[in-house]
Formats: structure tokens, C-alpha cells, sequence
């Protein structure tokens, strides 16, 4: 891969190995490997290094918390419906064990604040499919 910034917005284009770079009095062109060129590029380009990988910030309290409900509302639609069936006594077993799952995802959901690195890090739970 071959990174390049445009020294205009500091954007950065990344470039598979096969695309071939050409430099003619400092402005650089970028072919294709039948010799084509790439259209719409910024003649500002540089070659730079690889960006560091995004690492998103860390979450506040309130944030994660309201992250939790909103995930946790989510959660009791899909449990009444299952609660539901299996009052009525006609839940089949599949429902029956996507209303254990549902349930163990929302325990699990009310655990974050017990996370050790809550609330910069937080184990968010895969919800059941």
C-alpha cells in the first residue's frame, strides 16, 4: 500500500501496490497497471506515512449508560413478545431458548458499570440473533 497526503485539506489516499507512481517536476501521477491513469486526484499529493489505525475515545459514563438503555430497549422488544408466548403456554423451544438468550444478553447489559475498565472501555455484549 502507498500512502500520499494532499497538502491542501490533509487528507490521505491510500494506493494498492500495483497502482505505479510517477513524479514529473513534483507533482506526482498515479497509473493503473495497463498504463491508464487515475482521474480526479489532487495534483497537491505527497507521499506520507500510514495513518495510525483509528482508536475511537473512550466513552463517559453518561454515554455508556445511555448506550446500555438504548441497547436495553431493544432488548425487552424482543423479550415481551417471547415472554408472551411462553405464558400462553404455545412457545416453541426455539423461542423458549431466544428468550433465555435475550434475557442472559440483558444481564449482561446491566453488568457494564462492574467492567473493571468502565467507562473508557467497555465489553459490550453481542446481542442474540
Amino acid at each position: 500500500m502507498k500512502y500520499f497526503v494532499n497538502t491542501v485539506d490533509q487528507q490521505v489516499f491510500a494506493f494498492e501496490d500495483d497502482v505505479e507512481v510517477l513524479v514529473r517536476e513534483g507533482v506526482y501521477t498515479f497509473n493503473t497497471t495497463d498504463g491508464s491513469p487515475l482521474e480526479s486526484l489532487p495534483t497537491t499529493l505527497l507521499p506520507c506515512d500510514p495513518p495510525p489505525p483509528y482508536v475511537p475515545p473512550p466513552m463517559d459514563a453518561a454515554a455508556a449508560i445511555a448506550e446500555r438503555n438504548a441497547l436495553l430497549a431493544v432488548a425487552t422488544l424482543r423479550i415481551d413478545p417471547l415472554n408472551d408466548a411462553v405464558e400462553l403456554g404455545d412457545a416453541t423451544p426455539a423461542e423458549v431458548a431466544s428468550l433465555r438468550a435475550w434475557r442472559q444478553y440483558r444481564v449482561a447489559l446491566n453488568r457494564i458499570e462492574q467492567q473493571p475498565g468502565f467507562p473508557a472501555t467497555v465489553e459490550w455484549p453481542i446481542a442474540p440473533a
